[in-house]
């Protein structure tokens, strides 16, 4: 499970949750900065990241290069042995 929003011209917030058991699912933890790639539909451009902060657990804080206001983007993340849904944002 993946839900993001923008904070601001250059952050967003992205939180990832496991599919398990529990109604809510559990946080996905330890996720760093080269996990991440976002990508603006719009231009169909690729967005550089440039940091990522985990607090709290499993939800994501990104730092990127700023966007035109109401482009929409994807963000996506990897990690070996593991499949996360893609995030989507309107900048």
């Amino acid at each position: 499970q993946s839900a993001a929003s923008t904070n601001s011209a250059t952050t967003a917030t992205v939180t990832y949750k496991t599919v398990d058991d529990s109604a809510k699912g559990s946080a996905f933890t330890g996720l760093v900065f080269g996990d991440f790639a976002m990508y603006n539909t719009t231009t169909s451009s690729a967005v550089a990241i440039s940091a990522s902060l985990e607090n709290p657990n499993g939800t994501y804080t990104l730092t990127f290069t700023a966007q035109t206001a109401a482009d929409l983007g994807t963000i996506n993340a990897t990690k070996a042995g593991f499949e996360f849904a893609s995030a989507t944002i309107t900048y």
